[in-house]
């Protein structure tokens, strides 16, 4: 099973599914995990979008204050690991 490195770009209110192609940490986008695989990326990427609207695509906020902080998404993905 191939793994990612799931990044947060809180600028963009997006996410990044990094497959070792660019060094973590850079142009804003932040490491959530460094090791998990597509499908859970996936999985939670989707709970994250319906919980906040503000970064879905389909309602997308132009304003980056709107979109969860970094450290939001650090809780809610310590959260979905946990259930």
């Amino acid at each position: 099973m191939e793994m990612i490195r799931l990044e947060y770009n809180e600028y963009q209110g997006a996410f990044h599914f990094n497959y070792g192609l660019r060094e973590p940490n850079k142009f804003a986008w932040m490491t959530i995990c460094s090791s998990l695989s597509y499908n859970q990326s996936v999985e939670f990427a989707e709970l994250i979008l319906e919980k906040y609207p503000a970064i879905n695509f389909e309602t997308k906020s132009l304003n980056s204050k709107d979109y969860p902080s970094l450290e939001l998404i650090k809780q809610e993905f310590v959260n979905f690991l946990l259930t």
